[in-house]
């Protein structure tokens, strides 16, 4: 007898769970467990749509949790595909604003820059905003990465030569590059 399986329901595959540790707000313990990936169009590959809404962690009994990202201090996802890691900080620890979880691109001595992810349930597409923000956590510019240039411009005026380089700056890496030599003045 040949029986076929359309429509029916198959076990939740899970290569869709991948290892994370994360800490609460209310507590400082390490919590290890699984975190189910939410790809747009994978889910054997990290996507970042993975902590923007309730995350649904997987302890090691087998039983399912709902977090909230605003309940979340710190988090640190492992992608299994290639090794890579994905680290997010609560917003509250790195500057006076919820913004959820963020993501560190730099932290220096004068200026730190985040990036934050947005989303509405309506839309496929992850908005992608950054903070630059001082040595006292105070927000010096948030917005969406190109129109971030004239802003540090006007933070690096007294350094021409930073302006130069900010002119040509055009990826992530560039920008660091800038800022690493801004904090080192």
């Amino acid at each position: 007898m040949i029986s076929l399986k359309i429509f029916s329901q198959e076990k939740e595959n899970n290569t869709r769970y991948f290892p994370v540790e994360y800490i609460l707000k209310t507590s400082n313990d390490i919590i290890k467990g699984k975190v189910r990936n939410i790809g747009i169009f994978s889910n054997k590959k990290y996507s970042d749509m993975t902590i923007l809404f309730d995350i649904q962690m997987l302890n090691d009994a087998g039983n399912k949790t709902m977090v909230k990202p605003q309940k979340i201090k710190y988090i640190k996802i492992q992608n299994p595909a290639d090794g890579s890691f994905h680290e997010f900080f609560a917003s509250t620890d790195k500057f006076g604003e919820e913004a959820g979880l963020v993501k560190v691109l730099f932290e220096g001595k004068k200026i730190n820059w985040y990036k934050d992810y947005v989303n509405s349930a309506l839309s496929v597409q992850v908005i992608i905003k950054g903070y630059l923000v001082d040595n006292n956590k105070n927000i010096i510019f948030k917005g969406f990465f190109d129109s971030s240039k004239n802003q540090i411009k006007k933070i690096f005026k007294q350094y021409p030569d930073l302006m130069d380089k900010v002119d040509s700056a055009r990826t992530e890496e560039d920008y660091i590059k800038i800022l690493q030599l801004y904090d080192a003045k």
